[in-house]
C-alpha cells in the first residue's frame, strides 16, 4: 500500500532533526578537529557556523515539509526523493569517516539507525500519493 506523501515528509523531517541533534550535541566540528584525517571539516565549519547551518537547513526542511504536506504536488515528491538521496549520501559519509578515523563520528548512530532505513525506504518505494480530499457529504 502506498502511503500519503504527508507521512513521508513527517518521517523524513523527524529523522533529519534527530540526526542533526546528535551531530550538534556531540560536537561534530570538535570531533573533526581532533582527527587529522578529517580536520578540514572543522576548518570549513567551526562549531558556531555549524550550529547556524543546522538551523538554516532545519528551517528549509520545515518549509519544504509544510509545502509538501499542504500542497503535495509532483515537484514536492521529487524534492522529497532528492532530499532522501542527499541524506543517504550523508549517512554513507558518517560510516566512511568513522571507519577512516577509527572512531565514532557524531551522527553515526542516527545515520545507521534512522537515516539509512527511513531515507532508503523513501528513495526506493513507490511514489507517495497526495492526500485525496474527502468527498464525504459532497453533492455533485
Amino acid at each position: 500500500m502506498r502511503q500519503p506523501v504527508e507521512w513521508s515528509w513527517a518521517a523524513a523531517s523527524a529523522a533529519f532533526f534527530i540526526h542533526n541533534a546528535e551531530e550538534v550535541l556531540f560536537g561534530l566540528p570538535d570531533w573533526a578537529a581532533a582527527h587529522p584525517q578529517v580536520g578540514w571539516i572543522a576548518t570549513a565549519m567551526p562549531q558556531q557556523r555549524f550550529g547556524a547551518m543546522v538551523i538554516l537547513l532545519s528551517v528549509i526542511v520545515v518549509a519544504l515539509a509544510v509545502i509538501g504536506t499542504l500542497r503535495p504536488l509532483c515537484w514536492t515528491r521529487f524534492v522529497l526523493r532528492l532530499f532522501a538521496g542527499i541524506m543517504l549520501l550523508n549517512a554513507a559519509s558518517h560510516i566512511e569517516l568513522s571507519l577512516l578515523t577509527g572512531s565514532i563520528m557524531p551522527g553515526l548512530w542516527t545515520a545507521v539507525v534512522l537515516l539509512l532505513p527511513m531515507m532508503g525506504w523513501i528513495a526506493v518505494r513507490p511514489a507517495p500519493i497526495p492526500h485525496a480530499p474527502s468527498t464525504a457529504g459532497h453533492v455533485p
